[in-house]
């Protein structure tokens, strides 16, 4: 990571300040360290992470994930791909009692779930332990991270994904 993928990173951030006609960053902060580093000539707008308290509680509604009710369900939502390191969680299952469950909501990215993921799956016969919901809507998302216990983001890169503030809003 500190030879290979930062520097890649690193590289995509200037790249990005010299052909965009605007920066967007989530906080006042992350404006200050786009000005150190890279010394834009392009306006910086700020739009803050956040998300509706209406929607996003521990209370309400909640979906059946296709686990019984003693089970712990761990619960994931997003691009489903390498860089997530989706293939990181779904290994670490192993290594926690049966009665944990893993539910993943969003994309593959196919070669990474056939050459990948499903290769784990199989190999540590994790099958029953692991369900694949699909995508949802974001109309209806909040009652997906009320159903389960715990909510795990094991990304390799991330600012303040709004994942994250979403998960914390209904109690994972």
């Amino acid at each position: 990571t500190k030879y290979f993928e930062y520097p890649i990173w690193k590289f995509n951030d200037l790249l990005s300040t010299k052909v965009a006609s605007v920066l967007i960053a989530v906080s006042i902060g992350l404006v200050d360290e786009i000005k150190e580093f890279y010394n834009p000539e392009v306006p910086i707008e700020v739009v803050e992470n956040s998300v509706s308290l209406d929607r996003f509680t521990k209370e309400g509604e909640k979906v059946d994930l296709g686990f019984s009710g003693e089970d712990k369900i761990i619960f994931n939502i997003g691009r489903l791909s390498k860089r997530k390191n989706i293939d990181v969680l779904v290994e670490s299952l192993r290594y926690l009692p049966a009665e944990f469950k893993l539910s993943l909501v969003g994309i593959w990215d196919e070669s990474f779930r056939d050459e990948v993921v499903n290769p784990l799956i199989k190999k540590y016969n994790l099958d029953s332990r692991i369900k694949y919901l699909g995508k949802v809507s974001n109309f209806i998302a909040h009652k997906y991270y009320r159903s389960a216990d715990f909510f795990v983001l094991p990304s390799g890169h991330e600012g303040l994904p709004k994942v994250v503030i979403e998960a914390l809003a209904c109690g994972n």
